[in-house]
């Protein structure tokens, strides 16, 4: 309950949702190679684990655009991509105008 709620008031804004989620994937690369390398390393894993934070910080950012047009609710890839004039990124879901 503790990660859930830090995560939610403190981590998320601080970071924003696609900093915290390659973090998250960054944390969870470390453990997979500390575990890893308990007993005999297996050189597979590391790779993987390499490759994962590797892919994380290469990829191209989010568009912002695309991702509040509204297509991943409503699957209409049709509407052309408008112009964004802002952002105001919060934890919130919605806010009130």
């Amino acid at each position: 309950m503790v990660g859930a709620l830090g995560t939610g008031y403190v981590i998320l804004p601080a970071l924003g949702s696609e900093r915290t989620f390659l973090a998250v994937a960054v944390v969870f690369a470390g453990l997979a190679a500390a575990t890893a390398l308990q007993g005999t390393p297996h050189r597979l894993s590391l790779a993987l684990a390499g490759t994962a934070v590797v892919l994380g910080v290469a990829l191209p950012r989010w568009d912002v655009a695309t991702l509040t047009a509204g297509t991943n609710v409503y699957f209409d890839r049709s509407k052309a991509k408008q112009e964004l004039l802002s952002v105001r990124r919060t934890c919130m879901a919605a806010s009130p105008p």
